[in-house]
């Protein structure tokens, strides 16, 4: 299904609000604000530290006589005069309704019509006596008074009247949030607040900072926080959202969501709504529908009548009175519908029932999106393999009564395993899912019956016993068994509806499986479990006794095979000791005819060594000498060479050639011959045919020496 709307076209994304705001509306400008200069009154006195440290200033009290007295007064200093004034004091007289000030000094008043009213110190913050005031304003401190009716603001210092109509209302710090005297207006706006105000009937928002104001047409509507999510002074309204908010409201009767951000606005026609959370899966304002899709969801709405299904996550904002979101659904669900449109998952294992102008259409597993009123989508039918139960309609358990051939009524607990192979025939042939089950279970019941009806009891009641049997002697021997009857009802059951079920309705009949059964009569149950027992008990002593013979049988096989395995025991024994002795015995033989083998070859070996080493040492010898000789013959011939250069040298070498012959001839000589040096030996040498050799002085065998 495609989608049916482009909701695009309707979404405020992207696309930018216009909202008329008024920026002025917070300001820090009143059109009748007066300076504070303007309206303070300065004091007309100075105070008593200035006339001291300024001789030309005078002195407090006197500033005050000649401020308040005319030329002549009714007192007059003398020295026994009554009233005595103090430093800093003055004393004040009442002279038929008017007032006289006297400073320091003895004062006398003869006057009968004057008369002293009181003595007052001038560090007192108030002094009023009929038309006179004395008042002090502190640092710090405004002083709020009327003068002819007129208000005035006192400023610091000492203020002095002699007026009837002037008057002193309050004394007021200057730090004070708001200062009301009567026309006048002093407000003291801290930072991080507002202050709300009517100025000629106009609302305003003031911001941080000291106004005066001095107007009839002024009212004060006190502070407010300037971090106040929402602010509100009759027309004036001021919103702050924060970033996990969305803000609702109404603006010349139309609407709004307001996002981050800071908002004034300045008209009557505005309604302001709670906010709301941003992360809200639906804010309904008006004709705006703000929705999120998270992923895994759906989101379904009408638009212009028309239903829409909206899969793609996002937030959406849509502003239209045709447009309606109903909820949100998870993607999980099988099987969503809004009006006409339909979204159906079928799983594996299963398929969608559905009728396309009445004609049934059978929806295999997919995902599929219709639009269409001709679309009717009644359930889903399992394709899977499922178990129905047995009973007939008016017993109250899984049971099924059936009569046996020889009427005998019996219970019997079976079910059966089915699987719908041709949904469509199923559903054209049979009907929905509750009828296929009515008639599975009508006709297995029937089809059961009529088993059951054509055995008889004893079929029936030893099937137990001799399934059991059958298994024992299979288990014992792999002879081919005859089925238990059970097994029959199986076959013929499964024989006449298997085939049958698939070919006419699409479903085939997989098993039936037959759980337990019961014989109804009471008493002849009895009779037959006592038989059974009985069967039992026998059965049992005879496996007892075939137990005691096996038991027996197994006592002698195993008393035969410790005997046998001894024997054999000892004889592995025997020959393994022969063999260990032989194989000693032909180890140590072997043994010593490696070790002469090992002799001799070490031997041979040795002597190759020896006469390798010795001829090689021979060799070596040889060559040495010859070397020798080679040398010696060079150092002969060198040293011939260098005596043949020289005559001396001639003689030593004829000398040392001759030297051997010489003296073997004269080895029996006895005595020295000695040759003196002036004689001629030459004769004598001649004799020795050794010419050329005479030398004066020279020992010619010095053997005996």
């Amino acid at each position: 299904m495609e989608q049916i709307l482009n909701l695009e076209q309707l979404s405020l994304h992207g696309k930018e609000i216009i909202m008329e705001q008024d920026e002025n509306a917070i300001t820090d400008k009143l059109n009748s604000e007066t300076p504070i200069e303007q309206l303070l009154v300065a004091p007309n006195v100075n105070d008593a530290n200035a006339a001291d440290h300024n001789p030309r200033v005078k002195s407090l009290d006197k500033q005050i006589v000649e401020l308040v007295n005319a030329k002549h007064i009714s007192p007059f200093l003398s020295l026994v005069g009554t009233v005595v004034i103090k430093p800093y004091q003055i004393g004040i007289y009442d002279h038929n309704g008017v007032v006289e000030i006297v400073g320091e000094g003895r004062w006398i008043c003869m006057n009968p019509r004057a008369r002293c009213v009181g003595v007052y110190s001038l560090n007192e913050a108030q002094i009023h006596y009929n038309t006179f005031t004395f008042v002090r304003i502190n640092k710090g401190q405004y002083g709020l008074a009327l003068d002819s009716g007129r208000p005035i603001v006192l400023s610091e210092g000492i203020h002095v009247r002699n007026n009837l109509l002037f008057q002193v209302i309050s004394i007021v710090d200057v730090n004070k949030e708001y200062i009301n005297h009567r026309t006048i207006h002093i407000i003291r706006v801290p930072k991080g607040q507002y202050a709300k105000i009517i100025e000629n009937n106009i609302p305003k928002i003031l911001k941080s900072g000291l106004y005066v104001v001095n107007s009839n047409y002024f009212v004060y509507g006190g502070l407010i926080d300037m971090g106040a999510p929402y602010i509100c002074h009759q027309t004036i309204h001021v919103l702050r959202v924060t970033k996990d908010q969305i803000r609702p409201l109404t603006v010349n009767n139309k609407p709004y969501l307001l996002k981050e951000g800071s908002y004034i606005f300045n008209t009557q026609l505005i309604t302001v709504f709670d906010p709301a959370k941003v992360t809200d899966s639906l804010i309904k304002h008006s004709t705006i529908s703000r929705f999120r899709i998270n992923n895994g969801e759906i989101g379904l709405a009408w638009c212009d009548n028309k239903p829409v299904m909206i899969q793609e996550p996002g937030v959406y904002e849509i502003d239209s009175p045709n447009f309606i979101f109903v909820k949100t659904v998870l993607t999980t669900e099988k099987y969503i519908q809004l009006g006409s449109a339909k979204r159906i998952v079928v799983y594996d294992g299963e398929v969608g029932v559905s009728y396309n102008d009445g004609k049934l259409d059978v929806l295999q597993p997919n995902t599929y999106l219709f639009d269409t009123t001709s679309r009717i989508f009644t359930n889903f039918l399992s394709t899977q393999q499922m178990t129905q139960s047995l009973s007939d309609d008016n017993s109250k358990n899984s049971t099924i009564h059936c009569d046996t051939k020889d009427f005998v009524e019996v219970g019997i607990h079976a079910s059966v395993f089915y699987r719908i192979t041709d949904a469509a025939r199923a559903i054209t042939v049979v009907g929905n899912e509750e009828k296929i089950k009515e008639l599975i279970r009508e006709t297995s019941i029937a089809t059961l019956q009529g088993i059951i009806r054509s055995s008889s009891l004893n079929d029936v009641a030893q099937s137990k016993t001799v399934h059991i049997q059958g298994e024992i002697q299979s288990a014992n021997s792999n002879s081919a068994q005859c089925p238990a009857f059970f097994d029959k009802v199986h076959d013929d059951f499964m024989a006449r509806l298997h085939e049958s079920f698939i070919q006419r309705y699409g479903i085939e009949i997989a098993n039936i499986r037959i759980e337990n059964f019961k014989i109804i009569n009471v008493e002849l149950a009895k009779n037959i479990q006592s038989q059974a027992l009985n069967t039992a008990k026998t059965q049992n002593d005879l496996a007892n006794l075939e137990g005691q013979q096996k038991v027996q049988t197994a006592s002698q096989q195993r008393d035969a095979d410790v005997m046998r395995i001894k024997a054999s025991a000892e004889a592995d024994k025997l020959t393994t000791e022969t063999k260990a002795k032989n194989n000693a015995v032909l180890t140590d033989a072997q043994a010593r005819a490696d070790s002469l083998k090992i002799i001799a070859k070490a031997e041979t070996e040795a002597q190759l060594i020896r006469a390798d080493a010795e001829a090689k040492s021979r060799i070596m010898i040889a060559e040495s000498e010859a070397k020798a000789i080679e040398l010696k013959a060079a150092a002969e011939l060198k040293r011939a060479q260098a005596l043949q250069s020289t005559q001396i040298g001639q003689q030593l070498a004829l000398l040392q050639e001759q030297m051997p012959t010489i003296g073997d001839a004269l080895k029996s000589v006895q005595k020295v011959i000695y040759m003196p040096t002036d004689g001629d030996m030459s004769g004598l040498l001649k004799l020795f045919t050794l010419p050329g050799m005479a030398q004066p002085g020279m020992i010619l065998n010095d053997h005996k020496k």
